[in-house]
Parts: C-alpha cells; sequence; structure tokens
C-alpha cells in the first residue's frame, strides 16, 4: 500500500498573509469617487456628523432614522483627521479599512484556537476571497460593523476558557458594536449566537465571572445613545424605534433571487 502523503504546509507566513490582506483591501477602497447608493449615502451622513449633527446625522437635512449612528461617527473622525492628506471621502472610507481589519484578526484568531496556526492564516484569505465581501469592503458600508462584532465574538468565545477576562470584554465591546452598527437586526443575531453558547457547558459552567463582565461592559455602551437620543431628539428616537421594531418583525424570506444571491456572494 502507498503512504498517504502528508498535506504541503501553507505557503504564506503570517506576515504575508497581513500584508496580502491590506493590499487587497486597499486597492479599491481609496482613490474613486463614491459609488451609488451605500457609499454616497454613508459618506453624506459622515459628513454631516462632521459638520454638527453627531446625535442624529442627517440627509438632505432630514434626521437619518435607518441605522444607529456608529459607523458614521467612525467615518466622520477618519475624515476629519485623514482628510488633510486625502480627500475626505477617501480618508472617511479607512473607517471601513479599520472594521474590516478588526473582523480579520477576530476570524484568524478563532480559527488559530479552535483549530490549528494554519488555519488562522488560511481563514481571513477565505473571506478576503469571497465574492460578497468584494463590494462592501471597499465602500463606506455600515454592515461592515456587523461583520466586526460577530468576528469579536467569536473570537472572545474562542479565548473563553484560557483568557476569560479579555473574553468577558471583548463579547460586551460586540454587542454594542452589533446594536450600534446594525440596529436591533444585528443585535438579536448576535444574542442568538450568544444564548446558544451559553446552553453549552463548556461556555456556561467553566467562568460565570466571564458572562458578569460581559453584561457589565455591554450594559452602558448599549444604553447611552438611545438615552442620549430619547432626551434631546424624542421625535426622532421614537421614528427609529418604530422603525427597528417593524424591521424585527418581518418574517424572513427566503425565494429564487435571494438563494441565486447567496450563492453568487459565497462564491
Amino acid at each position: 500500500m502507498f503512504a498517504r502523503p502528508w498535506p504541503p504546509a501553507f505557503p504564506l507566513t503570517g506576515r504575508m498573509v497581513i500584508l496580502l490582506c491590506f493590499g487587497v483591501l486597499l486597492v479599491g477602497l481609496i482613490g474613486h469617487d463614491p459609488w451609488k447608493t451605500d457609499d454616497v449615502i454613508s459618506l453624506n451622513l459622515a459628513r454631516s456628523v462632521a459638520q454638527g449633527h453627531w446625535l442624529v446625522p442627517q440627509l438632505a437635512g432630514e434626521p437619518w432614522l435607518q441605522s444607529p449612528p456608529l459607523y458614521y461617527w467612525l467615518a466622520a473622525i477618519f475624515g476629519t483627521v485623514f482628510g488633510l492628506v486625502l480627500e475626505w471621502h477617501d480618508a472617511a472610507r479607512l473607517a471601513s479599512l479599520m472594521l474590516v481589519s478588526v473582523g480579520l484578526t477576530g476570524i484568524a484568531y478563532a480559527a488559530r484556537t479552535f483549530f490549528d496556526l494554519e488555519a488562522g492564516r488560511v481563514a481571513p484569505l477565505l473571506v478576503i476571497g469571497t465574492l460578497g465581501t468584494l463590494v462592501p469592503f471597499h465602500d463606506a458600508q455600515p454592515a461592515l460593523l456587523t461583520f466586526a462584532a460577530l468576528s469579536v465574538a467569536v473570537a472572545a468565545l474562542a479565548a473563553w476558557r484560557k483568557h476569560s477576562l479579555p473574553a468577558g470584554v471583548g463579547l460586551g465591546f460586540a454587542l454594542p458594536l452589533a446594536f450600534l452598527g446594525g440596529g436591533l437586526d444585528s443585535f438579536a443575531l448576535l444574542i442568538a449566537i450568544v444564548f446558544a453558547c451559553a446552553l453549552h457547558p463548556r461556555w456556561r459552567t467553566d467562568s460565570r465571572r466571564t458572562w458578569i463582565v460581559a453584561a457589565i461592559t455591554a450594559a452602558p455602551l448599549l444604553a447611552i445613545w438611545p438615552i442620549l437620543v430619547s432626551n434631546h431628539a424624542s421625535g426622532s428616537f421614537a421614528g427609529w424605534w418604530s422603525h427597528e421594531l417593524t424591521t424585527l418583525q418581518q418574517p424572513p424570506v427566503f425565494d429564487g433571487r435571494r438563494f441565486s444571491y447567496l450563492v453568487w456572494s459565497l462564491w
């Protein structure tokens, strides 16, 4: 019988993977005019934050109630700081680079912890090589906060046994990232993942302190923006909350068009 050959070693080092990811992300992120739909809308909302509408961003003079403002805050900061050396819209898009970098780091850490070192190098390359991430990773896209939040949460769950305190802090930051980035939809998705893990003995009994740290970290970050909006712009808060509840209550639809989009996105 022939001996089964060992699988070849992964050819890229960790530093090479990092450089490749940054190269792929930077090409197309800067150096172009705002793209239609999400990119141009998000950049205009970030501009309104930079002009003083930080609590409730505005689009064409109207309050924006479709999503919480965390992405627009970050984009406004990047646009203001790096707008001295780049076009403002290019500088603002660097917020996307930061969020994708956080997401890829979380995925790499989780893959390395759950599997091995080579899996930690392959996982981020699989993400950036997926067609569905090609456009969102290169425009001003609030959904990237959901991507980053899910990745941080998975990394925190991977670190649960060996690093219980950092895991609790990481999970505590992931929850408000999802809420302030994607609203109740993203928050509910992350809560479902956390609840499923809480049912498993590994995460339920290993470190109750980690759950307490996560709750203490998340609670004030989740509450501060809704409290400020309800106190200073109650009408906007009511409109935003109504929109979030309506979106959350809509039944999921999975038809042929969405299936084809899913296949294309995962290619």
